[in-house]
C-alpha cells in the first residue's frame, strides 16, 4: 500500500513543482487541471467568454472545461 501512497503523492506534488519551474501544460486534464488553471485566471476567463459565445445555453458539456459546475 505504501507504493500507492507514494504515487498519489507524486501525482499531487510533481505538477506543482513543474509549474513553479516554468513548465507549460497545453492540455491539462485530470488531477493536474485544477493546479494549472488555478494559476492562470486570465485563461479561465478567456475560455468562459469563448464558451459563452459558442454555447450560450450552456448545453455542451456543462461544467467540464476548467471552471467547474455552475459556470
Amino acid at each position: 500500500m505504501r507504493s500507492v501512497e507514494s504515487v498519489r503523492s507524486l501525482l499531487e506534488d510533481l505538477p506543482a513543482e513543474l509549474i513553479e519551474n516554468g513548465a507549460f501544460f497545453s492540455r491539462p486534464y485530470g488531477p493536474i487541471a485544477g493546479q494549472v488553471f488555478g494559476r492562470d485566471p486570465w485563461t479561465v476567463e478567456s475560455l468562459r467568454r469563448v464558451k459563452a459565445i459558442v454555447d450560450p445555453a450552456n448545453i455542451m458539456n456543462p461544467g467540464k472545461l476548467c471552471y467547474g459546475a455552475g459556470a
